[in-house]
């Protein structure tokens, strides 16, 4: 069974993550970029973190969903984009980037589309 869920840095959900582990769910991730709509590609963090690295902001997120164990669904019209998004298997993050993306969670989850619990 999977559960998708717009998850990305600014909409962690910790709770229904881990409702769904628990439950044995794979957690797929829609909007994993915030659907470009909240500046994440800009944000501090996730730059200094690709710099370091010497990879995109798109890259550094996906390869942080991919290390929390999530299926990620990017979106992208651009075939070299396309490629990009593929190329996260040859580096990961350490623990302290990990930490730094995960901190980077507000105390309500700010969603890039409705949220579900809201719809009737």
């Amino acid at each position: 069974m999977v559960n998708q869920i717009e998850l990305h840095p600014y909409c962690q959900d910790p709770d229904l993550v881990r409702f769904c582990e628990d439950q044995g769910l794979v957690v797929e991730a829609y909007a994993p970029f915030a659907s470009g709509s909240m500046g994440l590609f800009e944000d501090p963090v996730v730059r200094e973190i690709a710099d370091a690295r010497r990879r995109s902001p798109g890259q550094i997120i996906l390869r942080w969903h991919l290390q929390h164990g999530r299926v990620v669904l990017p979106k992208s019209t651009s075939a070299a984009r396309m490629a990009e998004n593929l190329a996260l298997f040859d580096f990961s993050l350490g623990d302290e980037a990990m930490r730094k993306i995960d901190g980077l969670a507000p105390d309500e989850p700010r969603r890039s589309t409705r949220d579900p619990a809201l719809l009737a």
